[in-house]
């Protein structure tokens, strides 16, 4: 009869120990990821907005537009389009009042191209980029312009 005392005994101490281990396990378990930094900057996901217009029509010889950088990180202007093909100037900046684009990056030489023609580290919040003539413009032109930005 000790024997069988022992053994329950034993038996039951072993199933104690499982569970006590089982919940020490499933309190502990995030500790999984002990070197993973909730802190820790991570890559954005990056959107691309289109932009398209005519400019060099009357009075219009700027075209600007605001967007939205959703976290500080690196943003890419591109004008992909422009028909006639004219050396235009392109930049990007923060918006002032309805319409204002102040300027804090810019190529005065833009051409179309595939390739970004100005690439800035743009912090948070409201943004803008601004098509404008250098002087190159004989008649109204058709533009495109991507952005990129997280």
């Amino acid at each position: 009869m000790a024997r069988m005392l022992t053994s329950t005994r034993a038996r039951q101490h072993a199933r104690r120990f499982a569970v006590a281990l089982a919940i020490v396990a499933a309190v502990t378990g995030g500790g999984c990821n002990l070197f993973n930094n909730p802190d820790s900057p991570s890559t954005p996901a990056t959107a691309t907005e289109t932009f398209t217009g005519t400019i060099g029509t009357p009075g219009s010889n700027r075209s600007t537009f605001t967007f939205a950088v959703g976290q500080t990180g690196t943003v890419s202007v591109t004008l992909t389009t422009m028909s006639p093909s004219v050396a235009m100037g392109l930049g990007i900046g923060t918006p002032t009042g309805t319409t204002g684009c102040t300027l804090t990056s810019s190529n005065s030489s833009a051409l179309a191209s595939s390739t970004p023609q100005v690439t800035v580290t743009q912090p948070a919040g409201p943004s803008c980029i601004s098509l404008y003539d250098v002087g190159n413009l004989t008649s109204p032109s058709t533009f495109t312009v991507t952005v990129s930005h997280p």
